[in-house]
């Protein structure tokens, strides 16, 4: 199935709500319920073609269809509520929880709510909790009003330069970057100006490996976000290839003109890093030029140990190479 925006998460449609509401029932019997409790919670967690347009309601696919969805509730004009996240259990561990969860952050940020709240199962605390959120309290469920559950948010205006997935959502800002680096010379993002929906769906075959030339790897993208502006972008390549080994290696980043020198080049890597903690990578290698000393030093501060210097096979350059040890992730 073809990537849609946000690295497979596209809007729901008012038809999906019956296959939602099978999910959902799916997802929360995972955790060991009983047949009775299910059939309690079965209202609560129906999903209906009016919640779906009333809403903001997003599915994440995969090849084989829709493996998870997300809902939103507005609250008030500063808050809104996760109302629904489900994965199917056949597809967890494969991140589409993580994925949504960005995406709904994402969407409440860009919607400029300052609060997003969930009322989470206990089982799905502690990944909430992974995600930003902290825990504020309780409150009674709706299916069973003398069972309490946690009550979590997360503070939009609060979370400060994060990652995101390419999305339309940005796209201004993201074709206000690609502009600065052209007015520079740098024609790096030059698919971006002239046909930016293409560069978006090229970011997500990247992503899964689909349609890559012989010789190349799949590659993640995430754009560096403070509130809805773009400040720089960033590539996870998920293994080596001889070229890239010289010019490449796993990470590259870049910060757009107008913020350099802020520490945002710190950031970036730091959150990379932790992207290939997740894709259980011990370490990493990244190349910079000789002359790049603020990038160099940016990858000392991070760990990396030079090793050679290499011609780059792309321009003629000479580069350094470092390795960055990263710690495996917690069991």
């Amino acid at each position: 199935m073809a990537a849609s925006d946000s690295d497979f998460i596209r809007a729901a449609r008012r038809d999906e709500a019956d296959l939602l509401s099978e999910i959902a029932m799916r997802s929360k019997a995972y955790w060991g319920y009983t047949k009775e409790f299910m059939a309690s919670c079965r209202e609560e967690l129906r999903v209906t073609a009016a919640l779906i347009d009333a809403n903001s309601a997003f599915v994440a696919e995969d090849a084989g269809g829709v493996v998870g969805y997300c809902i939103l509730e507005r609250r008030s004009t500063s808050k809104v509520e996760l109302e629904h996240l489900f994965v199917d259990p056949p597809a967890i561990g494969g991140g589409h929880g993580r994925r949504l969860m960005e995406h709904a952050v994402a969407e409440a940020t860009a919607s400029g709510y300052a609060i997003l709240e969930i009322q989470s199962d206990p089982h799905a605390e502690a990944f909430y909790l992974s995600m930003g959120a902290v825990r504020v309290g309780t409150r009674s469920s709706n299916s069973f009003p003398d069972r309490e559950l946690p009550l979590l948010q997360i503070h939009c205006d609060r979370l400060g330069p994060r990652l995101v997935r390419p999305s339309k959502r940005f796209r201004q800002s993201f074709l206000e970057m690609a502009r600065e680096f052209e007015s520079e010379g740098d024609p790096r993002y030059s698919l971006a100006l002239s046909d930016f929906d293409a560069y978006l769906a090229g970011s997500h075959r990247w992503a899964a490996g689909i349609d890559l030339p012989p010789d190349r790897v799949p590659m993640d993208e995430w754009w560096l976000l403070d509130g809805n502006r773009v400040l720089g972008g960033s590539r996870l390549r998920h293994r080596l290839t001889p070229g890239l080994e010289l010019d490449g290696g796993h990470i590259g980043y870049d910060i757009r003109p107008s913020e350099r020198h802020r520490g945002y080049g710190h950031r970036i890597l730091d959150l990379v890093l932790a992207k290939a903690v997740s894709m259980n990578l011990d370490r990493v290698l990244i190349t910079c030029e000789t002359t790049n000393r603020g990038s160099t030093r940016i990858i000392e501060d991070a760990g990396g140990t030079p090793i050679s210097n290499a011609i780059s096979p792309n321009t003629g350059n000479e580069m350094v190479r470092f390795w960055i040890s990263i710690d495996p992730p917690s069991p």
